[in-house]
């Protein structure tokens, strides 16, 4: 492999003096000449991240994702263009995330830390503010302010390269063994997060750790050759013995001239730059912890609402009459009580409504979601010598959630949405509902689209009533309807409202017969027809058709 230095055209090698003054125009040249990323660089790496994704099976997930990824970067390159920083370019690392990279004239460790603190300090204060403002409400406010908020608290943990890594590092970078301790605790915690992550994470902790080992020798150099002599501000104007001085500390010689210009450049920045100092170090650390207080008091208040996985079917019993399943509920439990517990509360003419309480309480002491579902739902009409208890029901509700059982989640996010034992809250019934009617509990889907409607998200709302009107539910297929006629969140569509709102009627939904009524009431020989509806409406339930 040949050089500039060496190369066939030359003949021979350059002279010394040849070779420095070979560098000097080099540095001239990309100090005159400044690159900046193009647009290009940023959306073809951008698309090649969305594609390896985790996310990518759901393209608005993936979306979400890269804008706030973008975001956090955004931050740190106006902070780069602010100070003046040269080269300044996004670009995206496929499962990885994306970097900003910039080079600084005149290094300042100020600027520095400011430019650090851009990326995730304005993805925190977003996150907080749309939390304030109720954006978690809907599906893709939960997702997005969970995002801004775990992604820049996770760049602030003290592991380099993150941006944590990186503000404790320039707090310890005069200090020879607090930097070496520093850089290798974080060699530990990158090799140990990639083997986690699996081979392409472990690949890049592999790249980031010969980085930061490259940035711990050049720093070392660096100190050692502030004390050796005074040096120039300007390398263009530094004497013949400097750069020798500088060629000669390199820890790795390199053949390419456009490369070494540029090492050679930004090692004399890092020995001419300005020492932090004590009152830098330690106002850095003060702010460090200061920040770290607030996201870890945030993080109670911001947590995600927490959904199974995948839901389970509840066991079936093979006993065949009610003594067989009591016998068999006392001896092993388990899904005999549940038998017991369904067969008690569903007997006629006298449910008993007592030994089905007993059954269903044992059955959710032995991690049956079906179980405590049943227990919930006695106790919250008091009945079986239970105390009526909307709050026990609900903590029941909760319980079989967690063991993965979609009703009692379903259940839950009725009591959420309803503050029936919770505190109301609309944006987590929402995440409950939404979950049990896409996982194919298709008779949730129309509570589902009454969170969405209450959560100001008409449009989500409307595609939860589809799906339970689909599924037959005559009460989903009178609020698609709604949703249809006034063009709420869908496409206005008299004539399948007018379908839906006579299929629902049909169907006894009162409020579907009003509805209608209204519809026909001003068309030719509509008067008797209204009239008609209006007293299937009464007789259905709806009262203001009474009057």
């Amino acid at each position: 492999m040949t050089s500039e230095r060496d190369s066939p055209e030359a003949g021979r090698p350059l002279e010394p003096s040849q070779e420095l003054a070979a560098l000097r125009a080099e540095v001239r040249r990309q100090a005159a000449s400044p690159r900046s990323g193009s647009g290009a660089t940023l959306f073809v790496t951008m698309a090649l991240f969305l594609v390896t994704s985790e996310e990518r099976r759901l393209l608005e997930d993936g979306v979400v994702l890269v804008v706030v990824i973008l975001y956090h970067e955004l931050g740190h390159f106006c902070a780069m263009r602010l100070f003046g920083y040269q080269n300044t370019q996004i670009f995206f690392i496929p499962f990885i995330g994306a970097v900003t990279t910039g080079e600084a004239s005149r290094p300042n460790p100020w600027k520095e830390a400011l430019v650090l603190v851009a990326g995730p300090l304005p993805g925190l204060v977003a996150s907080a503010f749309l939390s304030a403002v109720g954006a978690r409400a809907t599906t893709m406010g939960e997702q997005l302010v969970a995002l801004l908020f775990g992604l820049n608290a996770l760049n602030l943990l003290p592991i380099l390269p993150l941006d944590g890594g990186r503000l404790v590092k320039l707090a310890v970078a005069d200090q020879p063994l607090l930097s070496k301790i520093f850089s290798s605790l974080s060699t530990v915690a990158l090799l140990a997060l990639g083997a986690a992550g699996g081979v392409v994470p472990l690949l890049f902790a592999l790249v980031a750790i010969v980085a930061i080992w490259r940035e711990e020798k050049h720093r070392s150099i660096a100190r050692a050759l502030r004390t050796q002599r005074s040096w120039s501000t300007d390398f263009l104007d530094a004497p013949e013995s400097e750069v020798l001085l500088l060629r000669s500390s390199l820890p790795e010689r390199t053949r390419s001239v456009e490369v070494e210009a540029a090492d050679l450049r930004a090692l004399h920045e890092l020995v001419t730059a300005p020492r932090a100092g004590q009152a830098f170090s330690a106002a850095i650390v003060a702010g460090y912890l200061a920040l770290a207080v607030v996201v870890a008091a945030s993080v109670g208040s911001l947590r995600r609402v927490e959904i199974p996985g995948a839901f389970v079917t509840a066991p079936q019993s093979s006993c065949a009459t009610t003594s067989d399943c009591e016998a068999e509920c006392a001896n092993t439990g388990g899904a005999a009580c549940l038998a017991v517990a369904q067969r008690y509360d569903q007997a006629s003419p006298s449910p008993d409504y007592a030994k089905a309480l007993r059954a269903s309480t044992r059955a959710c002491s032995e991690m049956f979601g079906a179980g405590c579902v049943s227990e919930g739902i006695l106790t919250y009409y008091g009945r079986g010598g239970a105390t009526a208890s909307p709050k026990q029901a609900a903590d029941l509700f909760e319980k079989a959630c967690r063991l993965g059982d979609a009703i009692g989640c379903a259940l839950l996010g009725r009591a959420l949405l309803h503050g029936e034992g919770r505190k109301q809250n609309v944006r987590r019934s929402l995440a409950y509902l939404s979950a049990t009617c896409r996982g194919g509990y298709l008779s949730t889907c129309g509570a589902a689209g009454d969170a969405a409607a209450r959560a100001g998200d008409p449009s989500t709302a409307a595609q939860f009533y589809e799906q339970g009107c689909a599924d037959g539910i005559p009460k989903d297929c009178q609020n698609l309807a709604t949703h249809l006629l006034d063009g709420n969140g869908v496409g206005r569509d008299e004539a399948r409202a007018v379908d839906l709102f006579r299929s629902a009627c049909d169907q006894e939904v009162g409020f579907a017969c009003a509805n209608l009524a209204d519809l026909v009431a001003n068309r030719d020989g509509g008067t008797e027809q209204a009239r008609v509806l209006r007293t299937r409406a009464c007789e259905y339930g709806d009262t203001e058709s009474c009057r």
